[in-house]
């Protein structure tokens, strides 16, 4: 009978180690594209893996002395391909998202139903490969170490892979399809050799297969017109048609970045913050240099291009600048760049008359881009007369507003004289804009301008707020309960959407 060798035991706890990393990643996609990416989200998700770990290597070493079955390695990694392909056929409209359920909650629940048994099952094979190895005469410091080593290097190998390539290529669903029926093969192929009859597994998988649901891309008058998914998230752009209006929508992590709406013969109408951003920037006289830090989908740009301005826009993620320029008709005037907006601040040399701070990760605002450190160089590239405009999250009172408040502080602690309103709407639907100017002795009165297009004046108090700095980014943790309640409120009308119109909610 073929006897599992060293080299095979070897092999096995590789594919472990990569089919952890593996289900790590798609698992933590599938979570940031509903609950968001916040650093919050991917603790919950490390933690509940790492938990889930630790219960199968406790498991595996147990076994490994109170139970003898034959090449039980071999049928743990077949139960744990089976829980993978499960994971590719989750049923993710059981998600709930009842308001009087903490999101937070929601998303340990899911993390726990998604990673359960395929993390315990997995963990629990390293314990026996180190036992099976240690028979053969071999010191058990060395073994543990050689097969942690092993498994450690199938981790770093899944995440290039997956990372890099899989999923920005074919999605969160497809790799996972993939890679588990290449481990039911492997497993299958060597259970078959050793006249296993744990063989007859093999059938769980085919079951699965055939209780699947179809994905469904185009349903009513909404055509899904492109999707991808990758290391920065899952952007989804939407055309809907209704009656002699088409609308274009960008969602990134199932959050609203972008929405255009046109009728024939009209001009485009845009999301009501966007147009607020064009007026306070055409009502500044001379404003022709204008850099834009976050481009999205392109919608600001489309409001204040003209063929006497000279626009710049900064954006981390390729993907919407290629859908900026396929969908939403950004000109190959405007000079796009692909970088982190603080990275290119900090090797800019170039003066503007208006930069506008648009940069969101889903509802979150990027940390490190939010200090006194880089509103002062920010500052620096402002004219001697040029304003910085700061779009946030409509919240400015109570614990909620922290965030905006620190921003504004911030701002004024890096010399700017500061300006600001809301839309006039609930905040947890609205928008807040924030003006900083660069002078203290600017003539122009920008908060006339913003209450003249339906913004009002907030009057709060900032002083007691903190001043964010580099080595204390504090925007995600103040932003926290702002930021899962926006999420929520996303969540209550896309997921919605999403299944009104038959839109697989993950793909």
């Amino acid at each position: 009978m073929f006897r599992l060798g060293s080299f095979i035991l070897i092999s096995i706890a590789f594919i472990e180690g990569f089919t952890v990393m593996a289900v790590e990643l798609v698992a933590g996609k599938m979570m940031t594209s509903l609950f968001g990416s916040s650093t919050i989200v991917w603790v919950i998700v490390l933690s509940v893996i790492l938990m889930c770990l630790s219960i199968g290597y406790f498991a595996g070493a147990r076994l490994s002395e109170k139970l003898f079955v034959k090449n039980l390695a071999l049928i743990l990694l077949m139960l744990g391909a089976i829980s993978v392909l499960w994971i590719s056929y989750y049923k993710i409209d059981q998600f709930y998202y009842a308001s009087s359920t903490a999101l937070l909650f929601s998303c340990l629940v899911e993390v726990l139903k998604i990673v359960l048994p395929s993390m315990i099952l997995l963990g629990a094979i390293s314990p026996l490969i180190i036992k099976e190895l240690h028979k053969e005469d071999m010191k058990a410091g060395k073994v543990a170490g050689s097969i942690y080593l092993v498994s450690t290097l199938g981790g770093v190998v899944s995440t290039f892979l997956f990372g890099f390539y899989f999923i920005p290529e074919f999605g969160l669903l497809t790799p996972m399809i993939w890679l588990s029926v290449g481990l039911i093969a492997f497993s299958f192929t060597l259970l078959l050799m050793q006249k296993s009859a744990f063989t007859a597994l093999a059938i769980v998988p085919i079951v699965i297969y055939f209780d699947r649901n179809e994905n469904i891309d185009t349903i009513n008058n909404s055509i899904v017109k492109e999707r991808l998914s990758g290391v920065l998230g899952e952007i989804i752009v939407i055309e809907e048609n209704i009656d002699s209006t088409k609308v274009l929508k960008v969602y990134t992590n199932k959050t609203n970045q972008t929405q255009i709406s046109t009728v024939e013969g009209k001009e485009p109408q845009y999301d009501q913050y966007v147009n607020k951003i064009g007026q306070v920037i055409a009502s500044k006289e001379k404003a022709k240099d204008i850099l834009l830090l976050g481009l999205g989908g392109g919608a600001i740009v489309k409001v204040i291009e003209n063929d006497l301005r000279s626009i710049t826009a900064i954006e981390f993620d390729q993907r919407m600048i290629n859908i900026s320029q396929r969908y939403f008709g950004v000109s190959e005037h405007v000079k796009l760049i692909n970088d982190d907006a603080r990275h290119h601040l900090n090797i800019l040399d170039e003066t503007f008359d208006v930069i506008v701070f648009d940069v969101f990760k889903g509802e979150v605002n990027p940390s490190h881009i939010i200090t006194i450190e880089s509103m002062m160089k920010i500052r620096n590239n402002l004219n001697a007369d040029g304003i910085l405009i700061v779009n946030g999250n409509g919240f400015i009172e109570g614990e909620f507003g922290s965030a905006n408040r620190s921003i504004i502080e911030t701002l004024r602690g890096s010399g700017f004289r500061v300006t600001f309103a809301s839309n006039g709407i609930k905040e947890n639907g609205g928008n807040l804009i924030i003006v900083a100017q660069s002078t203290y002795d600017s003539p122009e009165d920008y908060l006339g301008v913003l209450n003249s297009h339906g913004f009002q004046e907030c009057n709060v108090l900032t002083s007691q707020d903190a001043i964010i700095t580099d080595d204390n980014l504090l925007m995600e943790y103040l932003n926290q309960e702002a930021n899962l309640t926006w999420r929520r409120g996303y969540l209550n009308t896309t997921i919605e959407y999403f299944e009104d119109n038959r839109i697989p909610l993950l793909k």
